[in-house]
Formats: structure tokens, sequence, C-alpha cells
């Protein structure tokens, strides 16, 4: 899923927090053509607009500051599911009980070590099929991105905003790494290879459990 614009953030942040239009309408009174309108950038949202969703989202368990909201820029948006969340996707259907577990462990999860742990929710195929979309994904930071050779992990690139899932390899540029999505079958990935990447953190995954996706 790209998320170059303002409505697939918007709809990154709503499968982020794994909530449906209708929730958002009965809750926040944004009705669902309103909504999928901005998400398929076919409406301009007025400024007081993105301040509501701003709210919405940050009330909702997702972190995420406005300036990201608007131009993708700045800190990357972190879901960390609140009680209210868990109860309402409960009540919203009894056969995602296994999902609102690994939602509530991811949780206690990253609350444990906020400082070395990274979450992602994969939404694409990039990494199929040893990983499915919609799943989500906890890397721990390396101390030592030598030894991360050859794993899988959450990378966070220099002069980048947003988090990405790759096999990493050995660069011949010093300090440097290649990254390798695993994906062979789809022929719509026409980088499979990120060659020469600086990167700020390399997180190898440590836990991944898959979701069910929100219309």
């Amino acid at each position: 899923m790209e998320i170059n614009d303002i409505g697939s953030r918007i709809t990154y942040l709503r499968k982020l927090g794994r909530l449906t239009r209708i929730y958002i309408r009965e809750k926040y009174n944004i009705s669902q053509n309103t909504l999928r309108k901005w998400e398929e950038n076919n409406l301009n949202i007025p400024e007081e607009k993105i301040d509501l969703i701003c709210y919405l989202f940050n009330s909702e368990g997702v972190t995420v500051k406005k300036e990201w909201i608007k131009t993708g820029r700045g800190e990357s948006p972190v879901f960390s599911a609140n009680q209210e969340n868990l109860k309402y996707i409960l009540n919203e259907s009894e056969d995602n009980r296994d999902d609102i577990i690994a939602l509530e462990e991811m949780r206690l999860l990253m609350s444990a070590n906020k400082y070395k742990l990274v979450n992602l929710l994969l939404d694409n195929d990039s990494m199929f099929p040893y990983y499915q979309k919609n799943s989500w994904i906890i890397g721990k930071k390396s101390s030592n991105n030598l030894d991360t050779i050859g794993r899988d992990c959450i990378v966070k690139m220099k002069d980048s905003n947003s988090l990405t899932f790759r096999r990493v390899g050995f660069s011949d540029k010093k300090k440097c790494f290649n990254l390798y999505i695993l994906n062979t079958y789809d022929t719509k990935f026409s980088d499979p290879v990120y060659y020469d990447v600086e990167v700020d953190f390399i997180a190898p995954i440590t836990w991944i459990r898959k979701i069910y996706e929100q219309k």
C-alpha cells in the first residue's frame, strides 16, 4: 500500500487501528461516504477536520501527529491497543477472540520494552509466502547491525520517515546493507532489492501474528 498522499495515510491509520468506517461514523459522526471520499482523495479535507482526524486516531490508540497526516513527514504512527478499542473489536465479532488476544499481547510486549521494540503492520505481499499480508510484526533493535545479516528485520532507513520490512544482506559499501523482498511470485515489485542502504536501525523480528482485515 502506497502512503504518499493524505487519503492513503488516513486509510493506513484506519487499518493500523483496525477501525471500520461504521465505527468511525457512530462514534465521531463522520459519514462513511465522506470518509471514503477522503481516503480516495475525492474530497478536500478542511483544516478543522484534519484536527478531528488526528484526535480520532490518537483516541483509538494510534499515536500520530497532524504533520504526518498532512505531509507524511515526521515520526511514523504507532499503534498501541487500548482497552476501549479492544472491547469494541470483541463485541463486533465473536470470531475475533484470537485476534484480540494477539493485539493485547502486542500491547503488553511493546509497553514492556518500548525503547528497544518497534512494531509494523505488514500491509503488502512483499514478503509472501513467508509472511502474509495484514500481519502484525514486532522487532527488537539490534546493538550490532552485522548480526542481522540473513535475518528478516524491520528497518528504519536514513532520510525516510517510515519503516520497512526486508531480509537484510551484505553490501560492498561500508556501513550499508542490501534489503531484499522475498516475494518472487508477483511481478509488481519492480525493486526486489534496495542496494547500499544506510540505516538508522535494524530490528530483527521477534514476534508476528496474522490479523483479520477490517473493511
